[in-house]
């Protein structure tokens, strides 16, 4: 639809009464948007309030079909607020392309699709339809990236470069929108009533896609099938680094979800069953038991802290494990290479003027002997002589002295770091104890032997 439309719309919407009753129906400034784009009641989507609401969606849609990612669409917009999105739609800047991150697009995709089954009005399913092809379009191999291998995505599309560009399994990015092309299949569900008959060749080539790639993407480690990463390179497939805090390794966390999904399929093949398999086996292997990761709180109930503590009942992971054997040796040397190709940082301390090689920080802390282990990182552009760093303590360490200048560092994780990112956790525990079990008595009767289990 044109976009004199949708401000049209919002102008009227502004002056409704219910944009007053917000209160009602939960909207809130401590309400995240994806979460409250599928936890209404089904009523509410014929109220005013909630055509209030797609009409924001509709607002911020970018003309590639896809969407900013953690924008809180449900939330009032002033009318300067209103131009301002409206004069972003086509922003070559790199953060308002459209994004599949932190379940954008995919959110805005189902919210308009259960907006026109409520309503009926072809501006959300045009929308909404809109969103999928903006899914469709920016797979890999893409109109930008025709040489890149199949069935992954990117963070943002189009494509602005560095790490957002490779295959993103990170935030469960893919798993999203594998669920959400597996539901276009199925013209039962909300999603799959908007999908044009023309359009199913291409959804149905587009989830085999995805498919595929998720088992291509699963690292080979001296010959044994291990886990997934939360990036890969969409040339090589390799495991590859994302912010500074996130440096190649496998995730204990993005792979749970990818399990999650392979166990759901109706009829999975030998090869997904031998995906799984494996996984589980690296899963196991790399597990710390004993020991689960648990918040520290002040009086007021705020997080201070996370520790470890033992815990005879649980065991845990590290959301990023260090690579091994031959993966390692190709992977991190190249990563170090990478990193010479950014620009040195400085650090005023005092009158000095304190230089930064970054790919130094990354060498000269990677410990080989650290394999299959926990490792950590810090993201804090203020202090560059953290960045990259492999940092291998959970727990405060005294500092030490950085090597290329002399300047002190802390060599581990500090308090704010421990608690607002999760290094550690539980996520594979409710697959290994809870559907992996089952999964796999079903599998044993289907294909008769084991598999997998190296």
């Amino acid at each position: 639809m044109k976009l004199r439309r949708y401000l049209i719309a919002m102008t009227a919407v502004a002056s409704l009464s219910g944009m007053a009753a917000y209160g009602s129906t939960g909207r809130t400034s401590d309400t995240k948007w994806t979460r409250f784009s599928h936890t209404q009641a089904d009523g509410w989507y014929t109220t005013d309030d909630a055509r209030g609401v797609a009409d924001n969606v509709l607002l911020y849609q970018k003309n590639s079909g896809g969407w900013p990612k953690n924008i809180p669409m449900h939330m009032a917009m002033s009318d300067a607020d209103r131009e301002r999105v409206a004069g972003e739609k086509d922003s070559k800047e790199a953060s308002k392309k459209g994004c599949m991150d932190n379940d954008a697009t995919t959110s805005e995709i189902r919210f308009l699709a259960r907006m026109w089954r409520a309503n009926g009005d072809s501006i959300y399913i045009d929308g909404a339809r809109r969103g999928v092809r903006f899914i469709l379009d920016s797979q890999y191999p893409n109109a930008e990236a025709p040489d890149t291998r199949a069935g992954g995505w990117p963070q943002y599309y189009p494509l602005r470069g560095g790490y957002s560009d490779y295959f993103t399994f990170n935030d469960n990015l893919h798993i999203n929108n594998m669920v959400l092309l597996r539901d276009l299949l199925d013209p039962y569900t909300e999603v799959g009533s908007i999908l044009p008959v023309e359009w199913r060749a291409d959804v149905e080539q587009a989830y085999r896609a995805g498919l595929q790639c998720i088992l291509d993407c699963q690292v080979v480690e001296d010959g044994v099938k291990t886990m997934w990463c939360a990036q890969h390179d969409p040339y090589t497939l390799l495991p590859a680094e994302g912010r500074p805090h996130e440096l190649p390794a496998y995730s204990a966390d993005e792979g749970t979800s990818i399990l999650w999904f392979l166990m759901s399929l109706d009829e999975p093949t030998a090869e997904i069953v031998d995906a799984v398999e494996h996984a589980v086996a690296f899963l196991e292997k790399t597990a710390i038991e004993g020991k689960k990761p648990e918040f520290v709180y002040n009086d007021r109930g705020s997080r201070i802290d996370e520790v470890v503590v033992d815990c005879d009942s649980s065991r845990m992971w590290g959301r990023f494990i260090q690579l091994g054997g031959d993966v390692a040796a190709r992977v991190y040397p190249d990563f170090f290479e990478r990193l010479k190709e950014r620009r040195p940082r400085t650090l005023s301390v005092g009158s000095d003027t304190l230089r930064y090689e970054l790919w130094r920080n990354a060498a000269e802390s990677y410990d080989a002997t650290r394999t299959h282990r926990p490792i950590y990182s810090i993201y804090d552009d203020t202090r560059p002589h953290h960045l990259f760093r492999f940092l291998y303590s959970f727990s405060d360490l005294e500092p030490v002295a950085d090597s290329q200048c002399g300047y002190m560092f802390a060599p581990s994780l500090n308090a704010a770091r421990r608690i607002r990112y999760r290094y550690l956790g539980t996520w594979p525990d409710f697959i290994l104890k809870g559907q992996y079990p089952e999964w796999h008595a079903r599998m044993e009767r289907k294909f008769g032997k084991k598999r997998g289990k190296n």
